[in-house]
């Protein structure tokens, strides 16, 4: 008889963690920002530090549809294929929700790295402590 633990259970830790672990990087990429004066350098930067945590994100789901898959092979009776049917459905809910809090934290991103964009664009010397709250709230969805 197959067991199948339920997306919670194994997967939704490292996910947040993988987000958690993210979000960490774009603030130490947003504080490294602040001693740019090119704000055209500074928004490539910035963007390209968000495309590769968004792609490290998006592999980290794609391994946890392909670990979830594998447990197919495990199905041994047809009550375990019922088993994994209910299982495949609650992580792909899982991930559904997953997808609406990653899009939540990546638009905040985005619209700080915008903000932090048009700051330098204007020559104005921004606060360490306001971007740290920016990334509090972000990881308060955490």
């Amino acid at each position: 008889m197959a067991n199948f633990s339920s997306f919670e259970q194994q997967y939704q830790s490292a996910l947040h963690d993988k987000l958690s672990e993210n979000v960490n990087i774009m603030q130490q990429k947003v504080n490294q920002a602040q001693s740019m004066s090119d704000a055209d350098a500074a928004e490539r930067a910035l963007d390209e530090a968000c495309d590769g945590c968004l792609n490290r994100v998006a592999n980290h789901v794609k391994e946890i549809k392909e670990s979830a898959r594998q447990k197919r092979a495990s199905c041994k009776t047809p009550a375990d294929e019922q088993r994994y049917t209910t299982f495949i459905q609650g992580v792909a809910s899982g991930i559904q929700a997953t997808q609406s809090l990653i899009d939540t934290i990546f638009t905040q991103i985005r619209n700080l790295v915008v903000t932090v964009v048009s700051w330098i664009r204007m020559g104005i010397s921004w606060m360490a402590s306001t971007i740290t709250d920016v990334f509090n709230s972000i990881r308060a969805f955490l």
